[in-house]
């Protein structure tokens, strides 16, 4: 089932032509808009692509797609990780600076 989006003019201004778009109307259903006088449109669905649709069917591009995010999905769960304090702090830095810091409060 595709849907269309509903934009104001001024959306529809800087879309750019990017999209087609036709009447909304949406002063008629709903009072703010036609108090204010704001003009709609409705975003109209782009086609599939003419050469896709003889070789897939509908049900199998909805699975390309759920394949694709579940992909997606995974690889970014296995780079994800709780984050370690002071993982990127060498020994011998760490050491440093709390000698450093000690010092200091030892002179105090």
């Amino acid at each position: 089932m595709q849907y269309k989006v509903h934009i104001t003019k001024a959306t529809l201004q800087q879309l750019d032509g990017q999209f087609e778009a036709e009447p909304g109307n949406g002063h008629q259903r709903d009072q703010y808009l036609a108090d204010h006088q704001v003009e709609t449109f409705l975003i109209v669905p782009t086609k599939k692509p003419e050469s896709l649709a003889p070789l897939l069917g509908e049900v199998d591009l909805r699975r390309s797609f759920r394949t694709r995010v579940s992909a997606k999905m995974s690889k970014y769960m296995e780079c994800w990780g709780a984050d370690k304090p002071f993982a990127n702090i060498s020994e011998s830095t760490l050491a440093k600076n709390i000698r450093l810091t000690v010092s200091v409060y030892v002179e105090l």
